[in-house]
């Protein structure tokens, strides 16, 4: 592959990575931590140190949100296109002007935790945005932040959204490179016009810089944003599979580093308690063969006047969607089938 941190233009803000990672990660993460004592505190205080955000349901006109779900737990992970900056104590922090959800990304647990669903939601989705009109699904959050994207999402999906978590690229960077980069297998050669960088084929050990290169391209891959969406999805499931390997989680000066790269870019509604992080965490394990990675079915690509866009399949959707939230989706897929994240996508 090109060299990608030699080769590539400088990245823009508005174009940085469609930024995706999700709280799972560090579910996954702490779960490695139990037979550590100090390793375990340190995991108490590093979730405690996580950055919270203002409480997104408040806001929602309780009529207009969807039934509760009293089992499980449904997810809502939204990577910013924004970056984040060190003050003067050393501390990360976020601006957000007009910040876009360029990834937004459900995650329904089942109630045992034993299986986990990730549901990508493509960026560009024409939806119907409450109290503004159409448009592509990651306008929501620069209209109204966290809580008119989970409103969206709501209403999209009638699933009632438990918890929130944000990154930027700022984390997914420093989470890849805190478990050492991820080897990633491309099946064939592709070039990314707009990046200026070419892909080969074959097995690649990208550090976060390159990783970003990877997850970002959509030119030159022959399904555009639903291909991207399934790269964004293989790195996670990679980086995931990297997080509860043996050599990280017998690394405590790893973790450790692992725990500060999550406690200082990843941010949580402030509902999401720390006891209910470590209680996932505790159940982590389960998930070693149990998650599952999907896209919402997806009728077609198109175009809004001057914009790209992806169209949802609505009557395919329903069905979906409530298998999701009754954990049924092995019933769907068997019945409609879905298009699921392939083993090395393009």
């Amino acid at each position: 592959m090109t060299d990608a941190s030699a080769t590539a233009p400088p990245i823009s803000k508005r174009r940085r990575w469609r930024r995706v990672v999700l709280v799972l990660l560090a579910i996954a993460l702490l779960a490695g931590l139990g037979g550590y004592g100090a390793l375990r505190y340190a995991s108490r205080s590093y979730v405690n140190d996580l950055q919270r955000i203002p409480d997104p349901f408040v806001s929602i006109p309780a009529s207009t949100r969807p039934s509760r779900t009293n089992v499980g737990m449904t997810l809502l992970v939204a990577g910013l296109d924004t970056e984040s900056r060190r003050t003067r104590d050393g501390k990360l922090t976020t601006t957000e002007p007009q910040a876009r959800s360029d990834v937004l990304m459900v995650v329904r647990i089942s109630p045992d935790r034993s299986q986990a669903s990730v549901i990508s939601i493509p960026r560009d989705s024409w939806v119907e945005i409450p109290g503004h009109r159409k448009a592509k699904i990651n306008a929501s959050y620069a209209w109204g932040q966290a809580p008119l994207t989970v409103q969206t999402v709501e209403r999209l999906t009638n699933l009632r959204i438990d918890h929130v978590a944000i990154i930027d690229w700022t984390g997914f960077r420093a989470l890849t490179d805190a478990v050492g980069g991820v080897d990633v297998t491309i099946p064939a050669d592709s070039h990314d016009s707009s990046q200026g960088v070419t892909f080969t084929k074959g097995t690649h050990h990208f550090d976060g810089t390159q990783a970003l290169l990877y997850v970002r391209q959509r030119y030159g891959l022959p399904r555009g944003d639903i291909d991207r969406v399934q790269r964004q999805q293989n790195f996670l499931r990679l980086l995931m599979t990297q997080l509860l390997s043996k050599e990280t989680l017998t690394d405590p000066a790893k973790l450790l580093g692992l725990l500060r790269a999550v406690s200082e870019t990843v941010r949580v509604d402030s509902g999401f308690t720390t006891d209910d992080m470590l209680s996932l965490a505790a159940d982590a394990p389960k998930l070693r063969t149990g998650v599952r990675f999907l896209t919402a079915p997806v009728a077609g690509l198109g175009r809004e006047g001057t914009e790209s866009v992806v169209y949802l399949n609505h009557t395919l959707g329903k069905p979906f969607w409530q298998a999701v939230k009754s954990d049924k989706l092995d019933a769907y897929v068997a019945k409609h089938g879905v298009d699921g994240l392939a083993k090395a996508p393009r």
